[in-house]
């Protein structure tokens, strides 16, 4: 769970921090204690509160842009996946047309031969689509 709402949590770490340092600055400068502070002026809670909900609402947006790159980060894993198995396929499927093209013994009519050079020529096609990088 941390690892996947880290944002949150140190947007929330973040809000709790700037709680306590104007806590102690304000001790400091009225000479009271930190937690005579905070005995002593109840209504700045609310005040202090605000902090929190910064750094909540900071650590939320952080967490949204960060989901959108993992995101785009798995989805550009997926197609780099995708093009390297359909280049491999292409290229079996290529190689496994060749062969029947070379062979003499298989006696195809004029019209199979002529759809098989023509799957031939488009299994280039498809192996020269699938080695394409994408930009």
């Amino acid at each position: 769970m941390f690892q996947k709402y880290k944002e949150i949590l140190f947007g929330l770490a973040f809000g709790i921090g700037a709680v306590v340092i104007d806590i102690s600055m304000d001790a400091m400068a009225g000479g009271n204690s930190f937690n005579d502070e905070m005995a002593e002026h109840p209504g700045m809670l609310l005040y202090r509160a605000v902090f929190v909900v910064f750094g909540l609402v900071l650590g939320w947006l952080l967490w949204q842009n960060n989901r959108r790159e993992r995101e785009v980060r798995r989805v550009t894993e997926i197609l780099h996946k995708l093009q390297q198995e359909c280049g491999t396929q292409g290229l079996l499927l290529r190689s496994s047309l060749q062969t029947l093209l070379m062979r003499d013994d298989l006696r195809l009519t004029d019209d199979a031969s002529r759809l098989l050079e023509e799957a031939y020529a488009r299994s280039q096609e498809f192996q020269r689509i699938a080695e394409q990088k994408s930009a």
